[in-house]
C-alpha cells in the first residue's frame, strides 16, 4: 500500500532535506519580504488584492520545501530528471499562491462562522432554557471548528499532491510538459491518509521525543550540553528540525511513489480526451480505407 511504502522513503529523505533547508529558509525569507512589501503597496489602492499578495508566502513557505522534497524523492526512486529547477520554482510560486488563497479563504470562513454560529447557538440555548449557557460548551464548539479546518486543509493538500509531484520536475507521468492541476484529486483517500498521518504523528510524537531528550540531558556531561546561545542543546534543535521536516518528507514520498506508479500504469486521462479520440477514430479509419482503395 502506498501509505506504508511512503514511511521508509520519508526517512531516506530527512537528511537531504535537513542539509538543504537553511538555503530554502533564506529563499523563503526573501520571498516573504518581497510579498509583504508589494502587498503593502498594492493595499493602498486595493486592500483585497494587497491581502492576497501578502498571503502568497503563507503557501510558499510550506510549498517550496515540499516541492524540493518531491524532486529528491523522485531522484531517490531512480527517476532520471532532465529538467532544471525553473519548473520547480514556478510550480512552488503558483501552487503556493493557490494554497495561500485557500488558507486565507478558510481562515476568513472560520472567523465568520465563529462570529455568527456561536451567538446563534448561544441564543438558541437561552431561548429554550432560562439557565445561562455553561462555559464548557464553548470549548467543544471551538475544537470542532479548528479540527474541521484542519481536515479541510489536509484534504486540499492531499488533492494537490499528485499535481505537485509532476510540477516539481515539470513533467507529467506521460512525459509531456506539466499541465497545471493535472492529476488533482487522484488517489485522494490514500493521499488524505498520508497528510493526516504525517501531521498528527508529528504532534503526538513531539512530547515523547522531547521527554526522552530531557532524560538524555540528565546523563550527558555538562561540557557537551551547549546549544544555540546557551538556550537549547544542539540535539534538541536537531530533533526539532527533523520532527518538523518529517511531514514534508512523508508527503513528498507519497507523491513520488504515485508518480512512479502512474508512469508504469500509463498516461493520466484528461477530461474530454477519451471522447475526442473515439470521435476521431471512425474518420481516421474511413480515410485509411480510402487510401488503400486508391
Amino acid at each position: 500500500m502506498l501509505l506504508f511504502r511512503s514511511i521508509p522513503l520519508s526517512f531516506q529523505l530527512l537528511l537531504p532535506l535537513l542539509l538543504i533547508y537553511p538555503l530554502l529558509l533564506v529563499v523563503m525569507v526573501l520571498i516573504w519580504a518581497l510579498c509583504a512589501f508589494v502587498g503593502g503597496l498594492v493595499a493602498v489602492v486595493s486592500p483585497g488584492l494587497g491581502a492576497m499578495i501578502a498571503a502568497l508566502p503563507m503557501g510558499i513557505g510550506y510549498m517550496l520545501p515540499l516541492m524540493v522534497g518531491l524532486r529528491l524523492a523522485l531522484q531517490a526512486r531512480g527517476l532520471k530528471i532532465e529538467t532544471g529547477y525553473g519548473p520547480l520554482i514556478w510550480g512552488a510560486l503558483g501552487y503556493g499562491f493557490l494554497e495561500g488563497i485557500f488558507l486565507v479563504a478558510m481562515t476568513t470562513m472560520v472567523g465568520f462562522m465563529t462570529q455568527t454560529s456561536l451567538p446563534t447557538i448561544i441564543g438558541f440555548f437561552h431561548a429554550i432554557s432560562s439557565l445561562s449557557i455553561p462555559s464548557w460548551v464553548y470549548a467543544p464548539l471551538i475544537f470542532y471548528t479548528v479540527f474541521g479546518s484542519f481536515l479541510a486543509f489536509c484534504l486540499f493538500r492531499a488533492a494537490l499532491l499528485p499535481s505537485l509531484a509532476s510540477a516539481s520536475i515539470g513533467r507529467d507521468p506521460d512525459g509531456q510538459a506539466h499541465t497545471p492541476l493535472r492529476g488533482f484529486g487522484t488517489r485522494l483517500s490514500v493521499m488524505f491518509g498520508v497528510v493526516v498521518l504525517s501531521w498528527v504523528t508529528m504532534v503526538l510524537t513531539a512530547p515523547v521525543i522531547f521527554w526522552g531528550l530531557d532524560a538524555l540531558q540528565a546523563v550527558l556531561p555538562e561540557d557537551i550540553d551547549e546549544g544555540w546561545g546557551g538556550l537549547f542543546p544542539w540535539y534538541q534543535l536537531l530533533a526539532l528540525a527533523l520532527l518538523m521536516l518529517w511531514p514534508t518528507a512523508m508527503q513528498a514520498a507519497a507523491g513520488a511513489l504515485w508518480y512512479q506508479e502512474s508512469r508504469a500504469a500509463g498516461p493520466i486521462p484528461m477530461p474530454g480526451l477519451q471522447r475526442s479520440l473515439s470521435e476521431d477514430q471512425p474518420t481516421d479509419l474511413r480515410a485509411l480505407r480510402k487510401s488503400r482503395m486508391k
